[in-house]
């Protein structure tokens, strides 16, 4: 658990590489869902180099915290895929059976880069995870029908795309989206029960998601929210903090 913890704390405290897009085209970068979308089943993907579809991936859980990442990224990718691990790991989240799905945004790169960003970013909590790569026609499908807006940067060969998660059902539904370096269990457990279920959340969860600022007629956090989100970043930084001092504690008194 340590190891992907301590790689997200070094990738948040790494300073942005410098970027050549312009603020009209940073403008456009946003995660929008639009109310009742759903992510095309029969998309076809590779996982570890073998052709499967979405669905078949999707169908190993009965909702799923799904994200779209470049896998060479040199920003934030790879602490909001260790973020979403650990608090997937949570133990107030195992009834829930949830996995992770991540699609590469990138066609160039393939399993090897898949491989590596997963190993790097989750350690021993990539068991179960699903890192799939997808042709561009594909990648274009799935971000057009989750609402994602990105954009690349052929001046660093980066993208510039929404730090979001959607949690998604096992046939496809998008029920929200969450904002992936603040993303802990109290958020996530709400999103991942409607999406599940068809349900939303019991009176305490959906309080929770009112004080995060969270939107139910969009699914989307209001503007309002951007200090709280905040806020909940800073203390997603401390809570990894103490973690992984707690377990060097209990490693030394064992």
């Amino acid at each position: 658990m340590i190891r992907p913890l301590l790689f997200a704390l070094a990738l948040i405290a790494a300073p942005a590489a410098n970027a050549a897009l312009a603020p009209k085209d940073l403008g456009e970068v946003a995660l929008a869902p639009a109310a009742g979308a759903r992510l095309p089943l029969d998309a076809k993907v590779a996982e570890d180099g073998h052709e499967t579809t979405l669905g078949r991936v999707l169908a190993r859980h009965p909702a799923s915290v799904f994200l779209f990442a470049d896998y060479t990224c040199a920003s934030v990718c790879g602490a909001e895929l260790a973020i979403a691990a650990a608090s997937l790991a949570d133990p107030k989240l195992a009834d829930l059976r949830a996995g992770l799905v991540v699609v590469g945004l990138d066609p160039k790169d393939g399993p090897d880069a898949a491989r590596r960003m997963r190993d790097a970013a989750l350690g021993e909590q990539a068991a179960g995870a699903s890192f799939l790569t997808a042709e561009q026609a594909t990648v274009d499908t799935l971000t057009e029908a989750g609402g994602y807006h990105y954009r690349y940067d052929p001046a660093t060969d980066q993208f510039a795309h929404p730090a979001a998660v959607l949690a998604v059902a096992e046939d496809g539904r998008i029920g929200r989206a969450l904002a992936g370096l603040s993303l802990m269990p109290a958020t996530l457990r709400p999103a991942l029960v409607e999406a599940g279920e068809g349900r939303v959340g019991g009176l305490v969860e959906r309080v929770v998601l009112r004080c995060y600022g969270f939107d139910p007629a969009t699914g989307l956090y209001t503007a309002d929210a951007k200090l709280w989100l905040r806020l909940a970043g800073g203390l997603t930084v401390l809570s990894l903090c103490l973690a992984i001092l707690a377990l060097s504690r209990r490693s030394r008194t064992t």
